[in-house]
């Protein structure tokens, strides 16, 4: 049997100093600290790094071997975990999300470094001459990705999608889910009544063509044979679909009740709903008996990695699953943080702001102060994803374990040690906005640490309203509006059982 040695990383970066960001390159992993350095891993502490001492890397996305970011020498950079490597100056160091790889090039949002900047899809080949603004403007709002294939990435905001092949990009109209299939997708699409309707498209996405009747289809997820996807109904809830990978064999899965869109890994996906204020949460292979729920969480699970045969995931503690409610268990009873990386050799997360890493052994590894100087490493090469097939036990030393939890009741009370109870504290940015039709909007963006960087926070107009933002990566933005006048806004956490509640409060300047 293989063990899973689980080793503490606590003393890699300066004291003080938080993991913010974690990402795969390879056979190794890059995180980022508060503090502003970048640090590489190969899942042991000799392997272990700081690439980067004050270069203070912003939302590290990977594609698997390279992970890209930018600096706050407002440079975009790229690392294969053995060095880092300016690409091109002139992009604004906070406004970097990637999104995805598609032909030869790497599509993300940016703009730049200059008074007047707007947020683009740019797109990047390495090099400084093939990095550019592909200039579609998303006018500030967040994009991901709504599908993927070899030649085309669907991007959406909250309003608009974007096709582009990496060399231009082009409006596509209303934003949109979506899922890749053979020779194309499937996503929304607008039928002759006007209704919202099943739509199937080209692998250039593009020649729309109708599919199936199903009103207003959304949260579209790929799995191995099927597509799901949600759809509204007469009754007063959404219901969801299967469909082959042709957009056919339509079914209901009425087994699934998800309210969040599910999270693909191997060959299932994992989904949530709400029930007497607890998350449940459900995997599904797209057929009505294929789909188990696998437990009741009190925080929202998050993270889902495969790693060994299970799927990994945090939900207040480190969690894995082997799809089924008998083999989903807590691996290590520490306030794990919403990310986790993994390779074929070891799981990378974090506890408490510190970086922590599961890996195959059978011994467990002291865990010297590595010496700052990178360590060279072999090449980065891509693997496949993992599946969520049944695998032996794995036991997590030195955390203790406790027994699986039923697939309908409520979680047993954990009989083992709880992280120690601390105070969270917020940074927060306020800007005004233009007024649409009357109402006064503000961009509320910050930081929540000690947090183990996620959760939720309450963005309260003073005596007016309030709005309630999750915390990714120990940041939150969010969007309020008024028509009447508001003096000041709160900011608060929600507390947890691991995070006491902290509130800030941000005066308003009248407006001119």
């Amino acid at each position: 049997m293989r063990a899973l040695i689980l080793a503490s990383f606590a003393l890699l970066a300066p004291v003080g100093s938080p993991v913010e960001d974690i990402a795969r390159v390879g056979d190794r992993a890059v995180f980022s600290t508060e503090s502003g350095a970048l640090w590489t891993t190969d899942g042991t502490s000799a392997g272990t790094a700081r690439l980067k001492d004050t270069l203070d890397p912003h939302a590290l996305h990977s594609d698997g071997t390279t992970a890209y970011f930018t600096g706050n020498d407002h440079t975009l950079h790229r690392t294969d975990g053995t060095a880092v490597e300016p690409i091109k100056t002139g992009i604004e160091h906070t406004s970097f999300a990637g999104l995805a790889s598609v032909g030869p090039a790497y599509v993300f949002l940016a703009r730049p470094a200059t008074a007047n900047g707007s947020f683009t899809l740019w797109r990047t080949d390495g090099t400084a001459d093939g990095t550019r603004s592909l200039d579609v403007y998303t006018w500030g709002w967040m994009p991901e990705v709504a599908a993927a294939s070899e030649r085309t990435l669907l991007v959406k905001t909250r309003y608009f999608l974007y096709r582009t092949d990496g060399t231009t990009a082009v409006e596509e109209g209303a934003a949109r889910d979506a899922a890749t299939i053979p020779g194309g997708f499937l996503t929304r699409g607008t039928g002759n009544d006007g209704r919202a309707e099943l739509f199937r498209l080209d692998a250039d996405g593009t020649n729309p063509q109708p599919v199936a009747p199903i009103d207003a289809p959304r949260w579209f997820a790929r799995l191995p044979d099927r597509v799901i996807f949600q759809g509204d109904t007469s009754s007063s809830e959404p219901r969801w679909y299967s469909t082959d990978l042709t957009g056919g064999d339509l079914r209901l899965l009425p087994a699934l009740r998800a309210t969040t869109p599910p999270h693909v890994v191997g060959r299932h996906a994992y989904a949530i709903h709400y029930e007497d204020n607890q998350s449940v949460l459900t995997r599904t292979d797209g057929t009505d008996g294929g789909t188990v729920v696998l437990g009741r969480f009190e925080t929202l699970p998050v993270g889902f990695t495969a790693f060994d045969g299970r799927v990994w995931f945090s939900a207040g503690e480190l969690w894995s699953t082997d799809g089924t409610a008998a083999g989903t268990r807590v691996e290590a009873d520490v306030a794990a943080g919403p990310e986790l990386a993994a390779t074929d050799d070891f799981l990378l997360f974090t506890a408490n702001g510190e970086p922590w890493v599961a890996r195959d052994g059978k011994t467990p590894t002291p865990t010297p102060t590595p010496d700052v100087t990178p360590t060279p490493t072999p090449d980065a090469t891509a693997t496949p994803d993992a599946t969520a097939t049944p695998a032996p036990a794995v036991s997590v030393a030195p955390l203790p374990t406790r027994s699986p939890v039923p697939g309908d009741g409520a979680l047993a009370p954990a009989d083992h040690r709880q992280p120690p109870r601390r105070a969270a504290s917020v940074a927060v940015a306020v800007k005004r906005l233009s007024a649409v039709r009357g109402a006064r909007r503000w961009r509320v963006t910050g930081t929540v640490r000690d947090t183990g960087c996620t959760g939720r926070v309450r963005v309260e107009l003073a005596r007016v309203k309030a709005v309630t933002a999750n915390v990714r990566r120990c940041r939150f933005s969010t969007i309020v509006a008024s028509r009447r006048v508001v003096r000041s806004i709160v900011v608060r956490t929600v507390p947890t059982r691991t995070v006491a509640a902290v509130r800030t409060r941000v005066v308003l300047q009248p407006a001119r």
